[in-house]
């Protein structure tokens, strides 16, 4: 149990039935328990701890002028002692209570800020992305998102898209023109065998040039005679 959990209630006497006085005890530990609990509303309280912003995500919390009052989970907080500092209260579910300093309003700004779009529902024919879009409380000194706050601060005209479409091109179009892609266009047979006996035709005279110019250089006539099996 924690030192803030524990309060002596000094000279706080209790009376049984009888009016017989009895001396109230040294030290009396503090726990959460529920309203039907048998102990005194009172054993409920606890000095509640500074937080940041909690409370100004809660929408149950109490205004006490230059700072609020909640608790951790949101329902709603009870005081019992507010003469003094630090004040005394509960909360109602047993939940920790907080208190939050009031910041000054002309020091911050409230700011839209949208996170990254997240996949397309669909790979075409139109899908839709989305993304978070929330708002948030900026600093100006700053310039950066400090925590995030109820989307009615931040300006309704200036929110971002949170959903647009996408892929919009048809899954057929896609598919028609992955099916060009993969085709390679063929060459007729005709223009194949050309090619073929053309080439042949090219690799023939050539080696026939060379052959006689061959024969020309080694002949002692300088002279080279290319008969024809036609005229053997």
């Amino acid at each position: 149990m924690s030192i803030r959990h524990k309060i002596a209630l000094a000279s706080w006497p209790f009376y049984l039935q009888s009016n017989k006085p009895y001396l109230a005890c040294a030290d009396v530990y503090l726990t959460r328990f529920p309203l039907n609990s048998p102990l005194p509303i009172a054993s409920l309280a606890e000095i509640p701890e500074v937080t940041k912003d909690w409370c100004t995500k809660c929408s149950n919390k109490m205004d006490n002028g230059d700072q609020y009052t909640c608790c951790r989970d949101c329902s709603d907080p009870h005081i019992i002692s507010d003469a003094g500092k630090p004040k005394l209260g509960y909360c109602q579910t047993g939940a920790e209570l907080f208190v939050e300093p009031k910041e000054n309003d002309s020091a911050r700004i409230f700011k839209w800020v949208p996170g990254p779009w997240k996949p397309c529902s669909s790979p075409c024919d139109g899908g839709i992305r989305s993304r978070d879009v929330e708002c948030y409380a900026v600093f100006e000194d700053t310039l950066l998102p400090d925590y995030s706050v109820y989307d009615h601060l931040c300006s309704s005209m200036e929110m971002p898209a949170r959903e647009e479409p996408c892929n919009l091109r048809s899954c057929l179009e896609l598919h028609d023109a992955g099916s060009l892609a993969g085709k390679q266009p063929r060459k007729p047979t005709w223009a194949v065998a050309l090619l073929s006996f053309i080439g042949i035709m090219v690799i023939g005279g050539i080696g026939f040039a060379v052959y006689t110019l061959y024969k020309r250089r080694t002949s002692q006539y300088g002279h080279v005679y290319v008969m024809m099996d036609g005229y053997l």
